[in-house]
Order: C-alpha cells, then sequence, then structure tokens
C-alpha cells in the first residue's frame, strides 16, 4: 500500500521499535491491581480526532474540521499525526539504528511540530500541554502537544504503535471512549474488524488493543470533496453490525500492494 494510504501515512506517527507489549493493560496509568481496567467514561461528550498528516496538504481542510466540529456540537480534541516530518524521522532510524526512545522523542517531537502547523491561524483552535487544559474553555477546538504530556512516558516506543493508538488511548483515558479517525482513503465495505484494518495497513499493529476497549470509533475521509462520517465500531452494536475477517478481494484489486 502506498504510504498515502495506511498506518504509515504521511501523519500516522510511529514510534520507535525493539522491544514492547501492545496490550494497554501493562500500562501502569491503565492498571487496576492485576485486573484491566474498564472503560469508564470521565466525560459523555467528548470527541478525539486523530487527523491524519497525509491530510495536511487538504486546502480546505480547517473548514472540514470546523464544520465537523458544528455538526457534532460536542468537545473536540485533535491529535495530529506527524506528518513527512515522522517519515524523515523513521528513514533515518532505519540507517543509523537509534536507540528505541531517541527515536520515540523525535517521533513525538514531530507531533508537537504538526500540532502547533494546525494550530497557527485558527482562532478556535486552543494548543494544549496537559490533560488538565483540554477541560479549560471546552467550547474551542484543543489541539494536543502530546510530547509535553507527561502521561505519554507509559506508551511503548515501537513502530508499530502510531498516532492512531495514541488517539485511541487518549480516548480511552482522558476522554469519553469516542474516537474519530480522520484519514485520506474511506473505511473498506463490508466493515472490517479492527485486526483486518491492522492487515491492511489502514492502521497500526497496537490500535486493535486500544481500540478494542473504546465504546465507539468512527471514520471519515477528509479528502473527500464531501467527507461523511462512517460507524466502524460500537459497544452497543457490534453484535448486530457485520464484519468481515479476511481482506475482501475488491480491496485487494483496488489496493493491489495490500499484503
Amino acid at each position: 500500500m502506498s504510504p498515502e494510504n495506511g498506518a504509515k501515512e504521511l501523519g500516522d506517527v510511529s514510534l520507535a521499535p525493539p522491544e514492547y507489549n501492545c496490550d494497554p493493560a501493562t500500562d501502569a496509568s491503565l492498571r487496576v491491581g492485576k485486573k484491566k481496567s474498564k472503560m469508564k467514561p470521565a466525560v459523555s461528550s467528548i470527541l478525539v480526532l486523530k487527523l491524519g498528516g497525509s491530510l495536511f496538504d487538504v486546502p480546505d481542510l480547517f473548514r472540514k474540521i470546523e464544520t465537523l466540529w458544528g455538526g457534532e456540537n460536542v468537545p473536540l480534541w485533535i491529535v495530529p499525526g506527524g506528518g513527512g516530518f515522522v517519515e524523515e524521522i523513521r528513514r533515518l532510524d532505519a540507517v543509523h539504528n537509534w536507540p528505541a526512545q531517541m527515536a520515540h522523542q523525535l517521533a513525538l517531537s514531530a507531533m508537537s511540530l504538526t500540532a502547533r502547523m494546525v494550530v497557527e491561524g485558527h482562532s478556535q483552535f486552543d494548543l494544549v500541554h496537559s490533560p488538565a487544559e483540554c477541560r479549560i474553555r471546552p467550547h474551542r477546538i484543543k489541539v494536543i502537544d502530546i510530547a509535553s504530556w507527561d502521561e505519554v512516558r507509559t506508551l511503548p516506543a515501537s513502530w508499530d504503535l502510531t498516532s492512531d493508538s495514541i488517539a485511541a488511548w487518549i480516548a480511552f483515558r482522558f476522554g469519553s471512549g469516542r474516537l474519530l479517525l480522520a484519514k485520506s482513503v474511506g473505511l473498506p465495505k463490508p466493515v472490517p474488524a479492527l485486526q483486518v484494518a491492522t492487515d491492511l495497513q489502514l492502521v497500526d499493529a497496537c490500535f486493535p488493543d486500544y481500540a478494542g476497549r473504546l465504546q465507539q470509533v468512527d471514520w471519515i475521509n477528509l479528502r473527500d470533496p464531501f467527507p461523511e462520517i462512517q460507524p466502524w465500531r460500537s459497544t452497543s452494536q457490534d453484535q448486530d453490525r457485520p464484519e468481515i475477517s479476511s481482506i475482501p478481494a475488491t480491496y485487494r484489486q483496488k489496493n493491489p500492494l495490500t499484503p
């Protein structure tokens, strides 16, 4: 799959390699004794929007975001991907084999850079440096500077964990369990299971573990001239919504590079 389309698109920030565990239960901040913590929404109406970095060249991107926000009428927190900046970090890491934590911090810094780009020139956007700042003036759009969040240190340093999983983690731990992924492609039909979406490289390898705990996960193609939210996963609807357990042949035909 081309870099613009999947979890390795320009903007799905990936962190650095070696040993890691995608299971959110290994995150000390999410542990309750030895049991996995269950979703207990802190706020009933927060939408976390993962903004893929492949979208940064869409001319009317921010008009679309503001239109989306107005239609939702809920607090909106944006997690921008790292864009081309993180792709360069990934390339150089492959050359120099940096320590995992170094690549991790560089990738987070790339997300901070794109967050500043998103905020610049938009009067309705606030750059936020901590979870507490997200709660201030909730009528304004919050753009998360993830590198400044101390809590992000609990996440694994791996290229298998991208801004998709970071956004899911934020929605789980600090939001209300609702996540909207904004990408440059639509969600294939029939709706894929989370693991199949990983196999299609639409999301990162750790995403099923983090998103599987959320109450609602949806998708939107903001490169579409007339974008619409595509329902993906809801804890209240999963039993009624058909999911595919393998990659559809029609999708493979349209995306011949899909593994």
